[in-house]
């Protein structure tokens, strides 16, 4: 995370946005963390040249994981500002700009770096892609009433209930849209599609 004299906080990560709003959650997250409007953030294109690769984007991996270092950055930043006391307790965003761009002509680059680090107990191994991929896993259950026409074959998706286990949500919205996509998933894999292996893969 960098700020620019503006006072424009500019979010750099290596996750991929491909339909689970990373760059909407992110920008969500700095702004709170750091205490400005979502309209003073931006969010730079993935670029593994200049950070780390986040890992997967898969359902809400990132904004728990990738999210949670968004957040402790915004917040180092943050704190960095209010320790130089060029930040005040209770500022707006014309506060935070004026912060920004005197900090950044006293000291430099205005930046804050955090890179994630697995809990004890889990272990990953990137080369050989095998290990513990992930740290925790939602509780849910899913419910599929279906009906099945006993001469043709055909099945009929008659009624769908999902119950999730989301723990905090950062935008209803979003999560929700999770949760559909999953069934949506869900149905497709099991009735609607299928993957052809061939020899090589």
């Amino acid at each position: 995370m960098e700020a620019t004299p503006e006072g424009r906080v500019r979010v750099l990560a290596g996750s991929t946005e491909m339909g689970q709003s990373t760059n909407t959650i992110f920008t969500q997250i700095a702004a709170e963390s750091l205490g400005i409007g979502c309209d003073q953030i931006d969010i730079v294109q993935p670029d593994t040249a200049q950070v780390p690769n986040s890992g997967p984007t898969v359902a809400s991996r990132t904004t728990m994981v990738v999210g949670g270092l968004v957040e402790s950055a915004g917040r180092a930043m943050r704190e960095t500002l209010l320790r130089s006391e060029l930040l005040k307790p209770g500022y707006d965003s014309k506060g935070f700009a004026d912060a920004c761009n005197q900090y950044i002509a006293q000291f430099g680059a205005l930046r804050s770096f955090v890179k994630y680090e697995h809990p004890r107990g889990l272990h990953w191994d990137d080369e050989k892609y095998q290990g513990d991929a992930y740290a925790a896993y939602a509780w849910a259950i899913y419910v599929a009433e279906v009906s099945v026409d006993m001469l043709t074959a055909e099945i009929h998706v008659d009624d769908f209930v999902a119950v999730q286990e989301v723990g905090r949500v950062i935008n209803p919205v979003l999560a929700a849209g999770q949760i559909e996509g999953g069934v949506a998933q869900g149905i497709g894999l099991a009735l609607y599609e299928n993957v052809i292996w061939q020899q090589g893969g």
